[in-house]
């Protein structure tokens, strides 16, 4: 559950924040309690269509 949680607040700051940088991610995910590394991230943005579409820049 609280994975799934941690997703939708990675939705909520890319859709919020073009451009926004995996760390900054890490960072206010960080802030929310939820405590994942850079490359978790980054692989979820890559298993999903709808956040890849969100994270449109490189990292």
């Amino acid at each position: 559950m609280k994975r799934k949680e941690a997703k939708q607040a990675l939705f909520n700051l890319l859709e919020e924040h073009e451009g926004i940088s995996i760390r900054e991610v890490q960072k206010a995910l960080e802030e929310l309690g939820f405590v994942y590394n850079h490359v978790t991230i980054w692989r979820w943005i890559c298993d999903d269509p709808d956040l890849q579409e969100l994270r449109k820049s490189p990292v």
